[in-house]
């Protein structure tokens, strides 16, 4: 007898020396529901990689479930200096990072590492492709790109 088609009968509580031979029928249902269950779409997408642009780091990040996905990019934008390396410079990222500032597009962010950030977000269209993902971070990237040169500028 070939094991390969030898199953369990229940396939989700296999009990010891409950199997049964399969015939080529039954191998192919198996197969089918096996199949059914990888075609299922997850409810829940996560996707992140990295790249950069025009020298600074962007992480991008999809989330959210397959009915509404979000695309969030966070853009490394420069490092906050100490007040000893440029004070001026350090007072003028601080005041782009106030809360009361209102952005048109996104929000300045100072992580944990002191990198001076420009994250910004939106709600991807589905199906979401490589198409619509690339479109979109384009998108995204160049309607922050004001934001992001005014606080690369020079102090």
């Amino acid at each position: 007898m070939n094991l390969a088609q030898r199953a369990p009968v229940d396939v989700d509580r296999p009990e010891a020396g409950e199997f049964r031979t399969l015939d080529g029928a039954g191998l192919a249902e198996l197969l089918d529901q096996a199949g059914s269950v990888l075609d299922e779409p997850r409810s829940m997408l996560s996707v992140a990689f990295s790249f950069n642009w025009r020298g600074m780091a962007v992480d991008c990040r999809i989330a959210g479930d397959q009915a509404q996905p979000r695309l969030e990019l966070a853009t490394d934008i420069t490092p906050l200096p100490y007040s000893a390396e440029n004070a001026a410079k350090r007072r003028y990222l601080q005041h782009l990072n106030d809360p009361a500032l209102k952005l048109p597009i996104g929000s300045y962010e100072i992580s944990a590492s002191r990198r001076f950030r420009h994250r910004v977000g939106i709600t991807l269209p589905t199906p979401v492709t490589g198409g619509v993902v690339v479109s979109a971070v384009v998108r995204l990237l160049l309607s922050s790109r004001g934001l992001i040169d005014l606080a690369r500028q020079p102090i």
